[in-house]
Order: C-alpha cells, then structure tokens, then sequence
C-alpha cells in the first residue's frame, strides 16, 4: 500500500563535453531539415490554397442556388399575375358589354331606344342653263317661286337642326 502506483522515472540527456565532442557531417541533417520544412511549408499552403478554393466553390454553389430559387418564385410570380389580370380583362370585357349597358340603361335609368333618324334630302342647286327654262315654265302662276322659296327655308332649318347651338349662333 504504501507503493505508488508508478514509478516515476527521469530520463537526463548526457552532458556534453566541449572538448571530447564527437563529430558528424551535420551538413546533410541540415539540409534534410531545410528541405522537409520546405516541403511542410509548400503542402500547408497548398493545402490552405486548396481549402480557400474549396469555400470559394461552395460559396457560389450556395449563390446560384439562391439565384435559382428566386428566378423560380418570380416566375410563380409573373403567372399569378398574368391569371390575375386574364381575369380582370375578361371581368371589364363583360362589364363593357354593349347589352348588359343596355340592360342597364332600361332597367336603371328607365332609358329605351330612339327610333332611326330620318333625314331630308335637297335637291343639288340648279345650273345656269336650266334655271331660264324652269322659271319660263312656272311663271306664269307664281307656284314655283313659293315652291323654291319653302324649299330654301326648309333647307336651311334643316341644316340649323343639324348642327345644332353652332348653325343658330352663325346665323345672328
């Protein structure tokens, strides 16, 4: 019991003496050692050159995926809307039908439609050469005149209906 439970041991490194050194060719160590922290030199960096490439490569994987994945909720996007506005256009297409406004108009507003206009129709003007002739004819009894003077009224309230506040205006 009292033992330990190891022994412990100390190991010392012989003292060298300064005049009774051995010698060695100290010349290839040195070089072995030169050359072997040169080569851990060169396989650390590259080892850290190709860690760096690797991240790096991982990096843009990771950018494109993200790149990707958005592109595809702007596509879902762009569908949604092109459906939403499908059916607005064809929603104001049934609202701007010319039956359900006249529905609308008769039902609503107790509007109905107007009979077709009915339009008068002059005679062009007469030319020179014929005018002699058709008062030669008519003047005897004065019906002509009164006939081509009722015309000329007719022709020119007709032209005031026509067009309206602008003809009666002209007029005055």
């Amino acid at each position: 019991m009292g033992l330990p439970a190891r022994k412990m041991e100390v190991y010392e490194r012989p003292v060298r003496r300064s005049g009774a050194s051995v010698r060695t060719s100290a010349g290839p160590r040195r070089r072995q050692r030169r050359t072997s922290a040169l080569v851990t030199q060169v396989s650390i960096a590259a080892i850290a050159l190709l860690a760096f490439a690797g991240v790096a490569r991982v990096a843009v994987a990771v950018r494109a995926q993200e790149a990707a994945i958005d592109a595809h909720r702007l596509e879902r996007s762009i569908r949604t809307e092109l459906l939403e506005t499908r059916e607005l256009e064809a929603d104001c297409s049934a609202l701007e039908a010319p039956s359900r406004i006249g529905a609308l108009a008769s039902s609503a507003l107790n509007m109905s439609t107007t009979a077709p206009p009915k339009y008068i129709c002059v005679p062009s003007a007469r030319t020179g050469a014929e005018a002699p002739n058709t008062h030669a004819s008519e003047g005897a009894s004065g019906k002509g005149r009164l006939a081509g003077l009722v015309e000329e009224i007719v022709a020119s309230e007709a032209q005031a209906l026509l067009v309206g506040d602008v003809g009666l205006a002209s007029r005055r």
